[in-house]
């Protein structure tokens, strides 16, 4: 969870972490289980968002969609090393060949400069040390063993220095962009295993910048200028286009993680996330290349910015809740961003899916659980044209995580849980 304008964290003494088991590192240590539940994801009943550029003049598609409640797991999984793998229920695995599938894994690792400056009273401080986190985090990752790894709240110096070594030797590479404002020291880092995938280009984008491209001339300058100073958040995206070295086949990804503001924000939270999609499906080509967005989106399954990933376009009754958000500095007329850049609110991905939504019939109740936050905000998304998905990875069973009162703890590393879905190319 990362605090807003939190100052850069001050340098920390070594600590020497304390021992942790080791576990062994197989999706197999997870029970296996095809579940019977249907696909619950909604198609969009209206006529599928183009990869063409988006014409503010024409009218948001106005069908409203039903947005899935997130679900409790099926079956408990008790910890970390015992979650449990849920099949597609809509397809036979046995025609997907082994080559063609990959394996995804997203956790927001909780940087040091949020955890020194938000509330974790409820954690006993030894398990809040830098070098113990770290001990838990290889350990986890170890376990999760996915060819693409994306990380969010990753401290540069710690990303250098200590984490890209230490992924090198379990056969990863790594690239990494810092959030674009000093107050945030950290940033998302991507890893891939060198010998599945090379690392055909790498990049980090600005989420204000591709917020402001959004900006429409014809605005007056004041309301111009209330608009970007809005929009001049730290976040970032991370995209990188990856070449499978089995299929030679290119997969586009994007590693987000969305501006937080205490969820006051929804419109900007929604912008970025159209804003990033949009970028991800130039970079990728096409809607129809293989695509996925994964990441911490700060957007439980019922919100606003949910139902516009998944769907490319706002609901009637989205609409009307960001036209009551009257965040921006304006003496006169509309404070409500939508009312000025709603162009801004779409996507050009026509077949954005949620892995754990297709897997499970609904999200993780839960994937992040502080003080002051007990939700589902992280997800795995893919473009299913290019992609399908095989299996998801349970997260920690909703009521087991209630009692820890809290993470990290002396299991868990970071105030979030990990993901990760086995995808393939089609």
């Amino acid at each position: 969870m990362e605090v807003d304008g939190a100052p850069t964290a001050p340098e920390q003494p070594k600590v020497t972490a304390p021992t942790v088991p080791s576990v062994t590192s197989d999706i197999t240590n997870g029970t296996s289980q095809k579940d019977s539940q249907p696909d619950s994801h909604p198609s969009a009943d209206s006529t599928p968002v183009s990869s063409l550029p988006i014409d503010n003049s024409k009218e948001l598609t106005k069908s409203e969609p039903v947005i899935p409640k997130p679900v409790r797991t099926f079956d408990p999984s008790p910890d970390i090393f015992h979650r449990t793998c849920v099949c597609n229920p809509n397809i036979d695995l046995s025609s997907v060949a082994s080559s063609h599938k990959f394996s995804v894994a997203s956790y927001n690792i909780l940087a040091e400069c949020h955890q020194l400056n938000g509330d974790y009273s409820y954690t006993e401080d030894k398990y809040l040390v830098q070098e113990y986190r770290h001990s838990l985090l290889l350990r986890e990752l170890n376990f999760l063993d996915a060819d693409i790894v994306c990380l969010q709240e990753v401290n540069p110096q710690y990303y250098n220095t200590i984490l890209l070594p230490a992924l090198r030797q379990s056969g990863y590479e790594g690239r990494f962009m810092k959030r674009t404002k000093e107050s945030f020291d950290e940033g998302e880092a991507t890893f891939v295993k060198t010998n599945r995938f090379s690392i055909e280009s790498s990049k980090g984008v600005s989420l204000a910048e591709l917020s402001k491209k959004n900006i429409n001339e014809s605005l007056n300058k004041e309301v111009q200028q209330a608009v970007e100073e809005y929009l001049d958040r730290a976040d970032v995206v991370h995209i990188s286009r990856l070449r499978c070295k089995q299929t030679n086949k290119v997969v586009t990804i994007g590693n987000i993680h969305v501006v937080w503001d205490n969820l006051s924000s929804p419109d900007v939270q929604s912008i970025q996330i159209a804003s990033a999609v949009k970028e991800l499906v130039s970079q990728a080509g096409s809607d129809s290349s293989p695509h996925l967005l994964c990441g911490d989106f700060n957007s439980p399954a019922t919100s606003v910015g949910y139902q516009l990933a998944r769907d490319g376009y706002l609901s009637d009754s989205n609409i009307a809740s960001l036209q009551a958000v009257d965040n921006l500095k304006l003496e006169t007329g509309s404070k409500a961003l939508i009312n000025h850049l709603w162009g801004a609110f779409q996507h050009t991905s026509s077949n954005l899916t949620s892995a754990y939504n297709t897997c499970q019939g609904g999200e993780p109740e839960f994937t992040t659980y502080t003080s002051n936050m007990l939700e589902g905000v992280d997800y795995i998304f893919y473009g299913s044209e290019g992609l399908g998905v095989a299996d998801i990875l349970r997260v920690v069973d909703s009521e087991v995580l209630e009692e820890t009162g809290g993470i990290p703890n002396k299991d868990l590393p970071s105030d979030h849980l990990s993901l990760k879905s086995t995808l393939y190319f089609k």
